[in-house]
């Protein structure tokens, strides 16, 4: 009696499971028709191709608002013949979709320009090297229809910015070329990936007569680059840096002489000189030296003075060459080509105004 209770238990169950299905898993379908262009932009000259899901071969019937603008085909062939606005409506029986048409008069595109034949860049840094088409309104190639590539990716690769630009990252130091293409047009720039650039340079060192450079026109590339200054606020408050495209140097205490003060042991300045003839030159500095300081100068990352003693001039503001007298500063041999040449305060307690090299002789 057991056994036939329980079977009749499980028969209800699955009773009630089977309308539970018949009830809850029905769905109504609501017929739609889906066009694989929503909306449609073109040039007069231009032919696509609307295509319909569920597909149903000549079932389907396309009407045109502006005959004068586009044309159909029965097939949904679409035809761009002048500059205006249409509807083309998909339609089977009661059910439809309409797929806004725009269309403009061909522009064709004259030219391409770059705002840059030349980017400089740091590693790690990046540089926007901006686009504009000629005319601006210009359609004949697409908008879409370009391309950026590097000859040498280890060196600097390129990526492109929501506006069409190119975004050139620099990967480690040395020279390679970025190019950008739209159609027929081929544009490059001249990419030199390093640690640092002449600011308002070049910066060129010749035998003919004495070279002279502000402290403050060290190299672009920032802290750890270009300097390092042990404090981040310009307690000399002067822009000359910002105001000359450099944004990246705030820190340093730029004054409103151009002199370079609150100078701590440690600090550094790098400069990007061309030197045009290779040679010994003697090194000066123009300085205030309110208390006995101590400099250093390196190339290349090589000392070549050791600390340079700077004896007192009378104060903070007394500027003055040091030494005084060329034939006993401390010389400095200089090779040929772009050489990197730092300044370090070693002992603090003076200011800073400008370098000068002067050509003595021939390397030995």
């Amino acid at each position: 009696m057991k056994k036939i209770i329980n079977y009749i238990s499980v028969l209800f169950l699955l009773s009630i499971g089977v309308a539970g299905c018949g009830e809850y898993d029905r769905t109504e379908v609501v017929p739609a028709i889906f066009v694989n262009h929503p909306s449609l932009e073109m040039i007069v000259g231009d032919e696509i191709q609307l295509t319909v899901n569920p597909a149903d071969g000549a079932s389907y019937s396309w009407t045109n608002e502006n005959n004068e603008t586009v044309t159909v085909s029965d097939k949904g062939l679409v035809k761009a013949v002048g500059e205006g606005t249409s509807r083309i409506t998909v339609s089977k029986g009661d059910i439809f979709t309409v797929v806004p048409v725009v269309v403009a008069a061909k522009v064709d595109l004259i030219s391409v320009e770059l705002n840059k034949e030349i980017v400089e860049v740091s590693p790690n840094s990046n540089e926007t090297v901006m686009v504009t088409a000629l005319p601006l309104n210009a359609n004949s190639v697409g908008r879409t229809d370009f391309t950026w590539w590097s000859d040498d990716r280890s060196i600097a690769v390129v990526t492109t910015t929501s506006a069409g630009d190119g975004r050139i990252v620099g990967m480690k130091k040395g020279m390679t070329k970025v190019h950008y293409q739209r159609g027929d047009f081929v544009r490059s720039v001249d990419v030199e990936v390093d640690i640092s650039f002449p600011f308002k340079g070049p910066h060129i060192v010749t035998k003919d007569e004495p070279f002279e450079i502000l402290c403050a026109d060290f190299d672009r590339g920032g802290e750890g680059n270009a300097f390092h200054d042990t404090d981040t606020n310009n307690q000399g408050n002067n822009a000359y840096r910002a105001n000359n495209g450099d944004s990246n140097s705030p820190g340093v205490d730029v004054q409103g002489d151009l002199g370079i003060g609150y100078t701590s042991v440690g600090e550094w300045l790098l400069y990007s000189l061309d030197v045009q003839d290779a040679g010994v030159y003697a090194f000066q500095l123009r300085c205030a030296v309110n208390a006995a300081g101590k400099c250093r100068v390196e190339v290349d990352g090589v000392d070549v003075t050791g600390a340079i003693d700077l004896p007192p001039s009378g104060g903070w503001s007394n500027w003055r060459w040091t030494p005084e007298d060329v034939t006993t500063a401390v010389q400095i041999p200089l090779t040929e080509g772009r050489r990197k040449v730092k300044f370090s305060i070693v002992q603090t307690g003076f200011n800073i105004m400008a370098l000068r090299l002067s050509y003595v002789k021939p390397i030995d």
